[in-house]
């Protein structure tokens, strides 16, 4: 496996700093210029609570950090200089999308070369999920990060191997495996792609295999402080039988359903794994027949993902078409690809399809169309050719900003714009009693500095305590 030689640190020094250069300029045009187009407001948090809460009790308080969400996914919010929270979400999220961007740039470098990082990074500008990484006051955009950047990082792996790529991409499954549980969908194709890779070029040496391995090996620990000792396993956060029967007018308690199996990296033993993998084959085949026509979604279906499949099948196809004859840059193409789609498919038949999930799934539709073009363009060095490439990049930048009428464009009559979700924000703001419903209200208030209810007054009414409570939702205009 030959490593770099010393003069080749400058180039990839400097195409380093190229791609990051690139990503931070489509990080300012989503947030300053593409953004408003998209969403109707200035920012949106479906589940504020939890993030919130997360950020208060993420050094401090261990019991109260909610048991869905990962610290380590917080930690771009809460190393953001700032102690308020929505100013401390509002950095993290620009950060995520910083990385997002960065990580889209890379990993079309890395697959499709040159001319597949602006192609890539100007259709990104088009889908709105995307776009509207940094207005998502989550963890989501950091996660998203770590996903899009590590899909990059494994691709430059798999395709100039080297000791120096091979533990970035051992790095990067295993930050995936800690900043959410699903992360294992992504570390689990990435890992086994990069195995097989060098299975196949029957690399024998030790240093590579302790460079891919031993980052992933030390993650464990780090997993052990990301996710909370209650921390809902994999099995529980994708399972769709308890949210069904919510929806239907039951109770949304994961705790009372039963699972064979438990994966949580750092607490669960890795082998684990297997039984969860066949949880989950069970569980999503059955998901159409267990959530039946309860979605009330469909209208987002329809408008907001279905369009951008015919696009991704088209890039994807005409992608392995381009690259058959390079079977690193096709296998690393399948490997980081196939996570992205398995959570298309599991977003399209989810029962509530919030944003934040197609933001992450959809970042593999610029990527499949710029790996095409760009590596269809490498491939003729004929100045003609790439002549007539830039054309059609001009004409895809000026449709994207609108300039040129078409389906790229912000204003398309097909698009709709996403309404900012804020309800759990003025759950937690304006309604004291919801801190009987879920400890992470309460958290949230005290790291708002808000007054919370007393409990030494007595017990909250029994319309707030019991299962079948369903919260009026409030207006959604601010005061």
């Amino acid at each position: 496996m030959p490593n770099p030689e010393p003069q080749a640190w400058r180039r990839w020094l400097l195409e380093g700093v190229l791609l990051t250069v690139a990503g931070l300029g489509a990080a300012i045009l989503a947030d300053r210029w593409f953004g408003a187009f998209h969403l109707g407001g200035a920012w949106t948090s479906s589940d504020f609570q939890d993030y919130c809460a997360g950020l208060h009790s993420m050094w401090t308080e261990s019991d109260a950090f909610p048991a869905k969400r990962a610290r380590l996914a917080g930690v771009l919010a809460a190393w953001s200089g700032t102690t308020d929270v929505l100013s401390a979400l509002q950095r993290g999220a620009w950060l995520g999308s910083l990385g997002v961007f960065t990580g889209l740039a890379l990993w079309a470098r890395s697959l499709g070369g040159r001319w597949a990082v602006p192609v890539a990074l100007v259709l990104a500008m088009s889908v709105a999920p995307v776009v509207l990484q940094s207005r998502m006051y989550t963890f989501y955009p950091a996660m998203n990060a770590a996903l899009v950047l590590g899909s990059g990082l494994v691709s430059l792996a798999m395709v100039r191997p080297s000791n120096a790529t091979l533990l970035w991409a051992g790095v990067a499954v295993g930050l995936a495996l800690c900043i959410d549980v699903r992360g294992l969908l992504w570390a689990g194709s990435w890992l086994v792609g990069l195995l097989a890779a060098m299975a196949l070029r029957r690399e024998q040496r030790w240093l590579p295999w302790c460079a891919l391995l031993l980052p992933i090996a030390l993650s464990y620990g780090l997993g052990a402080w990301s996710f909370p000792a209650d921390a809902l396993s994999l099995e529980q956060q994708l399972d769709v039988r308890p949210l069904a029967e919510y929806r239907s007018g039951g109770e949304e308690a994961r705790s009372a359903w039963r699972y064979s199996s438990r994966f949580v990296w750092g607490q669960s033993a890795p082998w684990a794994v297997l039984g969860t993998l066949g949880f989950l084959w069970t569980n999503q085949r059955s998901a159409s027949d267990t959530l039946g026509a309860l979605t009330d979604f469909a209208p987002i279906v329809e408008v907001q993902l279905d369009p951008w499949l015919a696009p991704l099948f088209l890039g994807l196809g005409l992608a392995v078409v381009v690259l058959r004859r390079q079977p690193a840059q096709l296998g690393a193409l399948v490997v980081t690809v196939l996570p992205f789609g398995m959570a298309l498919w599991v977003a399209r038949s989810s029962i509530e399809l919030q944003l934040r999930f197609l933001s992450q799934a959809l970042a593999v539709v610029p990527l499949v169309l710029g790996v095409a073009v760009g590596a269809a363009l490498s491939r003729w060095a004929d100045r003609r050719v790439h002549a007539v490439g830039f054309v059609v990049l001009v004409v895809a930048l000026l449709s994207v900003f609108g300039t040129i009428p078409g389906p790229l464009s912000p204003a398309a009559d097909w698009r709709r714009t996403w309404p900012p979700n804020r309800l759990d924000y003025l759950r937690t703001t304006r309604h004291n009693a919801y801190t009987h419903l879920r400890p992470e209200f309460r958290t949230c208030r005290v790291a708002l500095g808000l007054p919370v209810l007393d409990e030494s007054l007595g017990p909250a009414p029994q319309k707030l305590r019991g299962e079948s409570f369903k919260p009026i939702s409030p207006a959604l205009s601010e005061p």
